[in-house]
């Protein structure tokens, strides 16, 4: 169960502890700065956007979001996960080229993609956007 709303009200944490009742679990995250699991479309959107212009992609596809959506969860370092911490770091150095990744192969999956490229250049082409040249490093 995933509670998802733009300005949280004061009673939002009664109502994920509601949900936390029924479900027996509960995941929050916040677009709110000071709040615990901050979530916010810096997270997600340049990765986004980039992996649709890779591919030149005709429009966004649930699926690719979807991908997006999983690329974000799975670089969640998995020993620091806690109820309070589920977002990756803002400007962690992976976030934007496995996102753009993801949603450029969906994109391909989906056939919305102009141009097609291999699994991983989507990654390695934002990485070199993003921090240049590894083998100078």
């Amino acid at each position: 169960f995933f509670l998802m709303i733009r300005r949280p009200p004061r009673s939002t944490h009664c109502i994920s502890s509601a949900a936390s009742d029924v479900y027996k679990r509960q995941i929050y995250a916040s677009g709110l700065i000071e709040a615990p699991n901050t979530m916010l479309n810096l997270h997600a959107f340049p990765g986004i956007v980039r992996g649709a212009l890779d591919v030149r992609a005709t429009r966004l596809t649930d699926a690719m979001l979807l991908a997006a959506a999983d690329a974000l969860a799975n670089m969640i370092d998995r020993r620091h996960l806690s109820p309070e911490h589920i977002c990756p770091r803002f400007f962690g150095s992976e976030t934007m080229p496995r996102i753009a990744e993801a949603v450029g192969q969906a994109a391909i999956r989906d056939g919305v993609a102009l141009l097609p490229i291999p699994e991983g250049k989507g990654y390695s082409d934002t990485w070199y956007r993003l921090f240049g040249d590894i083998e100078r490093i």
